[in-house]
């Protein structure tokens, strides 16, 4: 988790419009367990069961650009449909997903 994902996850304005903070999910396995904002970091690998498992619908991406279109693949393929997209790129999606493009 970077700069911009742990702010992210301590932002309560996700809170008080009624989003919770599901996971929080990063791919160097030095993180897999270490708490951010109260919640403990995943390993990638877990992905696709913790959208199942937390009913997650709307994904954010705060990765490189170089990751972000792998990462959109795997949340679309499990299920979400809407994304927030921090990274510095364009996501390719399928219809019926939805993609913000949030510029800091």
């Amino acid at each position: 988790i970077g700069n911009l994902g742990a702010a992210l996850a301590n932002y309560g304005g996700f809170a008080s419009r009624g989003f919770r903070v599901a996971a929080l999910v990063d791919a160097d396995p030095a993180l897999a367990g270490k708490p951010v904002a109260g919640i403990p970091v995943q390993h990638i690998d877990t992905l696709e069961t913790v959208i199942r498992e937390q009913h997650v619908s709307i994904g954010v991406i705060a990765t490189p650009a170089g990751a972000a279109q792998q990462v959109c693949d795997r949340l679309v393929e499990a299920g979400v449909t809407s994304i927030l997209n921090f990274a510095p790129t364009v996501l390719a999606v399928p219809d019926g997903v939805d993609v913000r493009k949030v510029d800091l």
